[in-house]
Parts: C-alpha cells; structure tokens; sequence
C-alpha cells in the first residue's frame, strides 16, 4: 500500500488516518475490526484508480467508521509534526 502523498484525495487520507487509529490501539475493542480493516484497504485501492469518482455512500461511510471508532474509545493516532 502506498503511503501519503500530497497528490493523495482528502478522503483517501481521511482512509489512512482511520487505519492508523486502529492499528495503533489493537488491544481495544472494536467489533468487526477485520471488516472494517478491509473495507478501508479495499476503498484505499478502489479511489487510487484513474479516473476513480467516489460514491455518494463512501464519504459517509469514512464518516460512521470514524462515529464508531470514537464511540469505541480508539485514540486518535499521533500524527507526524509536517
């Protein structure tokens, strides 16, 4: 998987920081944490295609992955001073 780039999509980033957040806190509990994972890699290959335009579900669905991670008491991951 590539890493950030400033070409990256906003959403795209918005993807990986979700990412970050659970893998960096793998002793909380986060229920389907495997399908989450997944369907954040698989949207992460999906909106790196050219020509990629986003469903109108998917910025939603970034939005309810970050609703239960929050719920769930996963720590927003420390993020690299720019």
């Amino acid at each position: 998987m590539k890493h950030s780039t400033a070409e990256e999509k906003p959403n795209q980033t918005h993807a990986r920081s979700l990412l970050a957040d659970i893998q960096g806190a793998p002793e909380t509990f986060l229920p389907r944490r495997e399908t989450i994972v997944d369907w954040l890699n698989a949207y992460l290959l999906r909106s790196d295609r050219r020509g990629y335009v986003m469903e109108p579900t998917e910025a939603d669905d970034l939005a309810a992955v970050e609703k239960l991670l929050r719920s769930h008491k996963v720590p927003v991951a420390a993020r690299a001073a720019a």
